[in-house]
């Protein structure tokens, strides 16, 4: 998440969120601060058999699926080997797709400190804040908000883990544990997920991320050691169904920065900009920054859904527009198309089965062309050649229907050893 931007109203003398980290124990109680270092850090035995079948499953995604195919000229190789590579993906991390399963992910992206945690919390509306409003980039985590049935935290570690967590730990994972006791999470912890029963959009996921640019940091060193928060920022956005990007009206006009960080995303859907603390301006010049944003957004390609003004500290969209609500109930509305693992495989079968079919139909027209030649030849060159072909053409028929056979059984492989995974219970 942008989750902790640093410094979000730097101008206040008074801290909104000082009652988010007053007398938590995690923070001033060492027990609790060496427990969570355990849970989160420690060594786990994780379950050998779910281990086995994944690997066993990336396996067969990654290079059986392909070498069966080896000698048949499939023409879009290239892609589907894209398609299975992002498959294996979704298997290192199919406990954190479970929670996302159905929903359109809406990202929140920006430049630190344009507000972007503020402003999640703002929209939501819930009666308590659900995101701590000052980050650095040692815990910079990326972290969803969806509807559950009860109030939940879960976080996933980079070694495949899902560790559930009491709420109150979420104030302990900004640096603010790390001014206490130089500890970091963001080395150890993949992605964290916010669940509340009064989460509006019950099918969508709210996904915080990091500010895509470097702030100036003392520690360095640390730094240059961990993922940039621009390459954390790309890597969950570039997954997003929609994007917010937020920017401090403060610092004006949408810049070319920005602007090229999102094309780069190559997102389907519209973009929404929204220039945040709007209640700083007054509102001509709200009104001229939006305009210039505008033309700067549309006149350097990016699709672009409008732009609006909003104040995170009103809870109000500038000049009573409803924009940002009207892009939340679009993507609400708009079912999201699975992205389940079986649904990937089909569609992968899919596309190699009707290949295979076209390359068997044309082979065996090519064979019934070459027959009816050997037929009509009278010359004894001719001859040869034609009976050449013919055995070229007959050879390549039989390589591709035991393809046809080897990729039937290979399918009924791989689905076994998914319904075996999905039948191991989450722990």
């Amino acid at each position: 998440m942008s989750f902790f931007e640093e410094f979000d109203d730097v101008d206040l003398n008074i801290d909104e969120n000082d009652f988010f980290y007053d007398e938590n124990k995690y923070l001033f109680d060492q027990s609790y601060t060496l427990n969570l270092i355990s849970k989160i850090i420690g060594s786990k035995i994780e379950n050998r058999r779910e281990t086995y079948i994944i690997n066993e499953l990336i396996n067969m995604i990654e290079y059986e699926c392909l070498n069966l195919l080896e000698n048949i000229p499939i023409t879009n190789k290239a892609m589907i080997q894209s398609q299975l590579e992002q498959i294996s993906i979704k298997l290192l991390n199919y406990k954190k797709y479970y929670f996302l399963y159905s929903r359109n992910v809406v990202g929140v992206g920006g430049r630190f400190s344009s507000g972007k945690s503020k402003f999640i919390n703002s929209i939501l509306n819930t009666d308590s804040i659900l995101l701590p409003e000052d980050q650095n980039p040692t815990t910079a985590i990326p972290t969803y908000i969806i509807k559950g049935l009860k109030e939940n935290l879960i976080l996933f570690t980079f070694d495949r883990r899902k560790v559930e967590l009491d709420f109150e730990v979420l104030p302990a994972l900004t640096h603010r544990m790390y001014d206490q006791y130089k500890i970091g999470f963001s080395e150890f912890i993949d992605s964290l997920f916010i669940t509340k029963p009064n989460i509006p959009f019950s099918n969508l996921a709210f996904l915080d991320t990091p500010g895509y640019n470097k702030a100036d940091y003392n520690n360095k060193e640390r730094l240059d050691k961990m993922k940039s928060d621009e390459e954390i920022a790309y890597e969950s956005l570039i997954k997003v169904d929609y994007l917010i990007w937020l920017l401090d009206i403060e610092n004006g006009v949408i810049t070319l920065n920005d602007l090229n960080f999102m094309k780069k995303l190559n997102l389907e859907k519209p973009v929404l900009i929204v220039l945040n603390k709007c209640d700083k301006k007054i509102d001509s010049d709200i009104e001229l920054i939006i305009n210039k944003t505008r033309e700067a957004a549309l006149n350097s390609g990016l699709t672009l859904y409008d732009v609006t003004a909003y104040s995170s500290r009103e809870k109000s969209e500038w000049n009573k527009l409803s924009v940002i609500n009207n892009f939340l109930k679009e993507a609400s509305k708009n079912k999201k198309v699975s992205d389940d693992i079986r649904s990937d495989i089909q569609s992968i079968e899919s596309l190699i089965n009707n290949e295979l079919n076209d390359l068997e139909n044309e082979q065996i027209e090519l064979q019934k062309k070459h027959y009816s030649m050997i037929l009509q030849s009278k010359n004894i060159l001719d001859l040869q050649s034609l009976v050449l072909m013919y055995g070229d053409t007959l050879n390549m028929l039989r390589a591709i229907r035991e393809a046809k056979r080897n990729f039937c059984d290979y399918i009924n492989r791989l689905n076994t050893n998914l319904f075996k995974l999905y039948s191991i219970k989450f722990k």
